[in-house]
């Protein structure tokens, strides 16, 4: 076959229709889904899609963006339903015990729902956690940057280093505050 046509929801609803209508795959934010997908019975291409995948769904109940992503999966399994038209699912989640309740809630039969431990990783991964007792989220926030540097340093001092954030925010301002570390000791060295 010849190569499939992607395109990005931007979030303009007729250009995304369009994208959807003339391409094969359509990526799209939660966000950007749900207000493609509310008005589900005026848009056939909307009606037509044959394969979801969601990513994220360890976030489903934990968020404002895990809400929105519950929602329209919710969504196109009910779209499904109503037009006789099964759907495909594909859910991918980062770690989460509940892998099979969120197998039984999109739909996938229990023999179709994978959770792979981390021993089958090709590379081993090295997890490490560290507890924070600072009773004020603010104030345990500010104190992970530093930690985050420390550990990176002591662990993998020459080796990438990953460390999930609880908003984009977040993320950001322990970027800046490892970065400034980072410099510092640069600096000093």
């Amino acid at each position: 076959g010849g190569a499939l046509v992607a395109a990005e929801a931007t979030g303009d609803v007729a250009a995304d229709l369009r994208a959807l209508r003339e391409g094969d795959v359509l990526l799209a934010t939660a966000e950007r889904w749900d207000a493609l997908s509310r008005r589900w019975k005026q848009r056939p291409a909307v009606r037509d899609v044959g394969l979801f995948v969601f990513d994220d769904l360890h976030c489903v109940g934990r968020d404002t963006a895990g809400s929105t992503l519950e929602i329209v999966a919710s969504r196109a399994r009910y779209v499904a339903s109503q037009l006789d038209a099964p759907a495909r699912v594909v859910g991918l989640a980062a770690a989460t015990a509940d892998a099979r309740d969120v197998g039984d809630w999109l739909g996938v039969p229990a023999e179709r729902c994978y959770a792979f431990a981390a021993t089958v990783r090709p590379v081993p991964l090295e997890l490490s956690v560290v507890a924070f007792d600072a009773p004020h989220v603010q104030s345990r926030l500010l104190s992970m940057g530093k930690a985050l540097y420390d550990l990176a340093e002591r662990v993998a001092p020459d080796a990438p280093v990953l460390a999930f954030a609880p908003s984009r925010k977040q993320c950001q301002l322990t970027a800046i505050d490892v970065a400034v570390r980072a410099a510092a000791d640069a600096d000093g060295a």
